[in-house]
């Protein structure tokens, strides 16, 4: 059983310059996938035999490439759906991690639709073509951007995907007993890891709006940049790599 993880804002203090001065360079890692092909049923881990088989496969190769190591203190997330809790649990066997805790993060779930039917017509609309319809959700801003009741806007799934990031590097720069780097495997949904990848490299560059596809990885290396509030992120999709900051204040990616 997931335990369910709704981020909040508290106040906490400020790391002392003694204990930031401790904090090796490599501050945490991320690995954030996006969940295997579905069924779509909210049942059981509601992936087809392929995605299974997969995710499975996706772990398998995580623990042969080298960015999980025995000095990481592993934890994994994964949205409130079924298919991204059934993709975590999978990658998780392959990788060999069935005993780290697995929680329920409901900062990157999918989007919110309020009026299905509409979203469905919508999708219908466009033949039912994936790419079609990431490209409208990324292009079409009257729609998916100014029509809350319709679709969650863009604006509000960035907000909480960097909510749920500035979370993790507060809790990097708390005192620790441990000298294990955190190291967060995360399950998600395109259209929120896209936003990610879209404000790092530009989705055009990666030449495709449906990005990630099922099971893809993004690689996320976060390090100290010696700036108070921003911390450099090392961002790895793809097979290309690029390194830019998070402002924690702001809550947004930031170009170097």
């Amino acid at each position: 059983m997931s335990e369910k993880l709704i981020l909040n804002d508290p106040e906490l203090p400020e790391a002392s310059k003694e204990t930031a001065e401790k904090i090796p360079d490599t501050l945490f890692k991320i690995t954030l996938i996006r969940h295997e092909k579905t069924n779509y049923t909210e049942e059981g881990d509601d992936l087809t035999e392929d995605g299974a088989k997969d995710a499975y496969e996706t772990g398998e190769k995580l623990k042969e490439s080298g960015f999980i190591d025995e000095n990481d203190d592993l934890q994994i997330f994964h949205s409130p759906q079924a298919r991204a809790a059934g993709t975590a649990r999978l990658v998780a066997e392959g990788a060999e991690l069935t005993e780290v805790k697995k929680r329920t993060l409901n900062q990157i779930r999918q989007s919110d639709i309020p009026d299905w039917d509409t979203f469905v017509n919508h999708v219908e609309e466009l033949s039912f073509d994936h790419e079609r319809v990431a490209e409208a959700h990324h292009n079409d801003l009257e729609r998916f951007e100014n029509s809350p009741e319709f679709i969650e806007p863009i604006s509000k799934k960035r907000t909480r995907l960097y909510k749920a990031l500035e979370y993790l590097i507060r809790n990097t720069n708390k005192p620790t007993l441990s000298d294990k780097t955190p190291h967060l495997i995360a399950v998600s949904h395109y259209e929120i890891i896209t936003l990610l990848i879209d404000d790092v490299f530009g989705i055009e560059t990666m030449e495709s709006y449906h990005s990630p596809s099922h099971g893809e990885v993004v690689y996320i290396t976060g390090k100290d940049s010696g700036e108070n509030k921003k911390t450099l992120l090392e961002v790895t999709f793809r097979g290309e790599t690029k390194e830019v900051y998070f402002n924690s204040n702001t809550r947004s990616i930031e170009q170097i």
